[in-house]
């Protein structure tokens, strides 16, 4: 289920901090990667019940975060005895729905978000691949904010690779898009969240990682386009 998460004026008690009666100075925020996944209609859904709120969106290498995706699930199976199926069978089943709704094939916007729509509602394989498609998923929610004639600037787009290298920037960036006072991170130099596998988790094979790069790099250049990227920013 989301998460909830509650941000409070720093000048709080611990006791003013657990209440969950009204607070002027609280700024409320709930987060699921599924929102950003499930693009095709979860817009319109938020939007009509908090037409105020504000969107912010953690992206990283596609790439590494699908064989990020594909550990994680494969440990959590060998807990139970129950490997994951081989990286090229689940790659390929993927990529096998994304083209049989038309997402390949698509040559205009509208097309698209179609195809998206139709790949959205088909069994698949946790979507490893279509994850990473980010272009796809952030326009459905710009375009969807464009219809209320809500400001674009209403979303912010991190990248996940820069949070980590530059986190008080980044945190900074954060704090002002919420319209919340600077504050200095106490922990800025230690590691986050650092992934960790066990050996017997295989790593993606270098033919299937040259291959999804192949496949996302038009699309990670729309990205970069639509968001205003530098080169810096570029994932190789």
């Amino acid at each position: 289920s989301p998460e909830f998460f509650r941000h409070f004026d720093q000048e709080q008690n611990d006791a003013d901090n657990s209440s969950s009666s009204f607070n002027p100075k609280m700024i409320a925020m709930e987060s699921s990667p599924r929102y950003l996944l499930s693009s095709d209609r979860l817009p319109h859904l938020i939007l009509c019940v908090v037409p105020w709120v504000k969107f912010m969106v953690l992206v990283r290498d596609p790439v590494s975060r699908a064989e990020s995706q594909y550990r994680y699930l494969d440990e959590a199976r060998r807990e139970q005895n129950k490997p994951m199926v081989d990286w090229k069978t689940w790659i390929d089943d993927d990529l096998r729905l994304l083209d049989e709704a038309g997402i390949w094939n698509a040559t205009t916007r509208e097309d698209e978000r179609i195809a998206w729509k139709r790949y959205q509602r088909r069994p698949n394989s946790n979507m490893i691949v279509g994850r990473g498609l980010y272009v796809i998923q952030l326009l459905d929610y710009l375009e969807a904010m464009d219809i209320l004639e809500k400001p674009r600037t209403d979303m912010l787009v991190l990248q996940s690779e820069r949070f980590r290298l530059q986190r008080q920037k980044e945190y900074n960036r954060v704090l002002a898009f919420l319209g919340l006072p600077p504050r200095t991170l106490r922990n800025a130099t230690e590691e986050v969240h650092p992934t960790k596998y066990k050996n017997e988790s295989p790593s993606m094979p270098e033919s299937i990682r040259q291959q999804l790069r192949t496949i996302y790099q038009p699309y990670n250049e729309r990205l970069y386009k639509l968001l205003g990227w530098s080169d810096d920013m570029v994932w190789t």
